[in-house]
């Protein structure tokens, strides 16, 4: 694994064998059978950030997984976060559930007892009739010049969608109510 990945050049962040080089922010994660794996309750995100790749602000990040979801709505999902940030932990999620995709901007805020909690305000959703259940599906999120387009299994979903800037340039993996099993993770520096 490189810190920094050339320019054009496809990074793989999980090795297949653990998640080491990866923080678990919030939940339970493991690796069983090759494969990144949690299950999150309804109303509940997890997310494992790789902590040794910056890809810049300008990538293509591909996630292969599987997802069940607790239901298909704007509360539930699987997919890849960008733009994290060790300080402000604020980030960008695209996650997929059995009817769309959507683009959510999350912010971090503090409960009462002290646990992180993120704040997900909509940007952008769309329907989907790509996703297939019970089967791997490949989700690609292509950013440059803070414009998105997102992809699941080839097929283009959301299409020049303008993003604002964030100051960090991890990435990783979310669920939301449900569970995920992912066997591959790339990012590749534009």
């Amino acid at each position: 694994k490189d810190k920094e990945p050339e320019s054009g050049e496809e990074n793989e962040l999980f090795n297949g064998d653990d998640i080491e080089g990866w923080a678990k922010e919030v939940g339970s994660w493991e690796v069983d059978g090759g494969k990144i794996s949690a299950t999150a309750k309804k109303g509940e995100s997890f997310m494992l950030i790789n902590k040794e790749t910056e890809p810049g602000s300008d990538f293509t990040s591909t996630l292969k997984f599987k997802g069940s979801f607790a239901s298909n709505d704007e509360l539930t999902g699987a997919g890849i976060i960008f733009g994290y940030s060790d300080v402000s932990r604020a980030f960008y999620a695209v996650r997929v559930n059995g009817n769309e995709v959507m683009i959510t901007r999350c912010n971090p805020d503090r409960r009462n007892d002290g646990s992180l909690q993120h704040t997900h305000t909509m940007l952008c959703r769309n329907r989907l009739n790509t996703f297939k259940e019970n089967e791997f599906n490949i989700l690609t999120v292509d950013v440059r010049d803070n414009v998105i387009n997102i992809f699941l299994n080839d097929k283009k979903c959301i299409t020049n969608e303008p993003l604002n800037a964030l100051s960090g340039h991890k990435a990783g993996i979310i669920i939301t109510g449900g569970t995920i099993k992912a066997k591959s993770i790339s990012i590749k520096k534009q």
